[in-house]
């Protein structure tokens, strides 16, 4: 997912704001935090929807969004 988000994301500066959200939610999810992971991966859709038509197709956010619902 990092690696899609880095490839979709045309702007470095929002690809770098986006995939530490994406490593929080991994990290949570690991120590089996679920309030944690679900925060993360919120915020992390809060940005794409935020940059969506903008640094990002919109097309590639709705993608990104709800692949993020799978993780």
């Amino acid at each position: 997912m990092t690696n899609l988000t880095k490839a979709w994301v045309g702007k470095a500066g929002v690809a770098a704001q986006l995939t530490p959200y994406l490593d929080a939610a991994a990290r949570a999810e690991a120590r089996r935090t679920t309030k944690a992971d679900a925060g993360n991966l919120e915020s992390y859709r809060t940005l794409i929807r935020a940059q969506s038509g903008k640094a990002i197709s919109q097309d590639d956010a709705a993608t990104l969004i709800t692949f993020s619902y799978l993780l």
